[in-house]
């Protein structure tokens, strides 16, 4: 799952919630340190992007997105209960 704004507020609860289900997450924001802080808390990936423009680090979404499939696969996990 892609949480788009996974930093704070709605995504990061929705990042949160998809994490503690035990769905391979990843969290897309254009503020580094926040997504920092969010993907340790939640366990997701962090992807740095400026989903507004299109862009992320200078170059497409589409090619952000094609790194993220690159990356290789995260160590599989039992779902736990979100509380």
């Amino acid at each position: 799952m892609i949480v788009t704004g996974g930093a704070r507020g709605i995504g990061l609860e929705l990042a949160r919630h998809f994490w503690a289900a035990g769905t391979e997450t990843w969290v897309v924001d254009r503020d580094p340190d926040a997504l920092e802080l969010a993907a340790a808390d939640t366990g997701a990936r962090p992807i740095v992007a400026d989903d507004r423009l299109g862009r992320a680090d200078g170059v497409t979404y589409a090619q952000m997105l094609e790194r993220a499939a690159e990356l290789p696969p995260a160590t599989p996990r039992a779902p736990t209960r979100a509380g």
